[in-house]
């Protein structure tokens, strides 16, 4: 009765601490627990656990109002089942039974997480706006644009935007990691980017069958998403993308 919901991000539910933060690892949590259905295929008791740990997870992600943990997911988890259903058939109608009890268990939870929120929460995820982030990303680039070849150095961005409009979002620490990247180190930030992308292309190719190529892609699909609207916040987007870099050899049987 204590907590109150409102069209932004929500600390208390996200236990005093960054919401932003928070709601990343939570829904890598449900991406971990995603991936060890397949990969694993936990049966019986570990399979309801498994599966009640994930909703869990999701659940509270979606109540700290920090929309980004779980748009992370909806990019993550479609990539990575889509080389799962390449599998074999036991993989395949697995998907397919989990599809379905996830799907029976978000009918049935939705409408009362809304409720529980005062109808907050479906105005949260209807709002598509970037929160100012766009406003950031495109200072970033007039910097870069302004100083394309070394930037403006580690750690200047944002005292720079701070200096170039009034609007106080500006001289927020950066969000887009591939924009900072761009605006503090100029040329070196693209060949970063390019080898990032080359990295995880590399990590795809190499992995061997669909339950390594779909763990593969989903676990880099994650770290470079969060990377576009979090910046580098949480350690755990350099730990996922090096699991990915790892040579998988998922045997699909």
């Amino acid at each position: 009765s204590g907590v109150l919901f409102s069209d932004n991000s929500n600390f208390a539910t996200s236990g005093g601490y960054g919401p932003n933060q928070v709601s990343a690892v939570l829904g890598l949590g449900v991406l971990f627990c995603w991936l060890y259905l397949f990969t694993a295929r936990p049966t019986g008791r570990r399979f309801w656990l498994l599966g009640g740990i994930g909703l869990a997870l999701l659940v509270q992600a979606i109540l700290t109002f920090s929309r980004g943990g779980v748009f992370n997911l909806v990019i993550a988890i479609p990539l990575a089942s889509f080389f799962f259903t390449r599998s074999n058939k036991k993989v395949q109608k697995r998907i397919f039974a989990v599809l379905l009890l996830a799907g029976l268990a978000f009918y049935l939870l939705i409408p009362r997480l809304d409720q529980f929120t005062g109808g907050m929460l479906i105005t949260r995820y209807e709002n598509l706006s970037l929160t100012g982030r766009e406003q950031i990303i495109r200072a970033d680039l007039q910097l870069w644009q302004e100083n394309p070849v070394l930037g403006v150095g580690v750690g200047i961005s944002s005292l720079l935007r701070r200096e170039m409009a009034s609007l106080a979002v500006l001289g927020a620490a950066t969000h887009t990691e591939y924009t900072r990247l761009l605006a503090e180190h100029g040329f070196l930030g693209l060949l970063s980017i390019l080898l990032l992308i080359s990295m995880g292309w590399q990590a795809f190719h190499q992995a061997r069958g669909g339950l390594a190529k779909g763990t593969a892609l989903g676990l880099t699909t994650w770290a470079l998403a969060e990377m576009a609207h979090a910046a580098m916040r949480i350690a755990s987007i350099s730990f996922v993308f090096s699991i990915a870099l790892a040579h998988l050899d998922l045997v699909d049987e």
